[in-house]
C-alpha cells in the first residue's frame, strides 16, 4: 500500500490520485463497487459522500491491477483522525448506501452484508423504491 494524495473525486467510484515525491498522477477506479453515474439519480450524492470522507485526510492506495478499459483498479483507505483507524473507502460507500457491490468483481462476503444493511435501513440510494444499478443504466443509455 502506498500513500497517495487525492487530487479530485471524479465520481462515486473513481478518484484522481498523486503519488507524493513523483510527478505521477492516475485515475483510480475503486475496486468491488459500482456507484451511480453522475447523470443518474444519486450520482452527485455518491460523489459528494466520497469527497466528504476523503476531504484533507491521509489516504493510502492498494493497486490491484487494471480493468478491461486500462484503468488502474485499487482499494482506497482513509485515515480517520477522530477514531485513529483506517477506513476502507469501498466498504464505506456500500455501507452508506452510495454504491452497489459489484458482485462480478468481488468475493468478499462482508460487502454483501453491508449492502443488505444499507438496504434494510434505506440509506443513500436505497431510499428510492426501485434504484437502478449503474450497469443497467449504462446498458440502457447505449440502446
Amino acid at each position: 500500500m502506498k500513500r497517495v494524495e487525492v487530487e479530485r473525486v471524479i465520481d462515486g467510484d473513481t478518484v484522481r490520485v498523486h503519488f507524493p515525491g513523483t510527478v505521477n498522477s492516475v485515475s483510480v477506479r475503486l475496486s468491488g463497487i459500482d456507484a451511480p453515474e453522475l447523470s443518474q439519480a444519486f450520482g452527485r450524492d455518491a460523489k459528494a459522500a466520497l469527497a466528504g470522507l476523503i476531504d484533507d485526510n491521509v489516504t493510502k492506495l492498494h493497486v490491484i491491477g487494471r480493468d478491461k478499459y486500462g484503468r488502474t483498479l485499487g482499494s482506497l483507505y482513509v485515515y480517520n483522525k477522530a477514531s485513529g483507524v483506517w477506513v476502507d473507502v469501498q466498504k464505506f460507500a456500500v455501507a452508506s448506501g452510495w454504491a452497489w457491490v459489484y458482485k462480478r468483481y468481488t468475493k468478499d462476503a462482508n460487502f454483501l452484508k453491508l449492502q443488505t444493511e444499507a438496504q434494510r435501513h434505506q440509506r443513500g440510494l436505497w431510499k428510492a423504491l426501485t434504484p437502478v444499478p449503474p450497469w443497467e443504466y449504462r446498458a440502457n443509455k447505449k440502446k
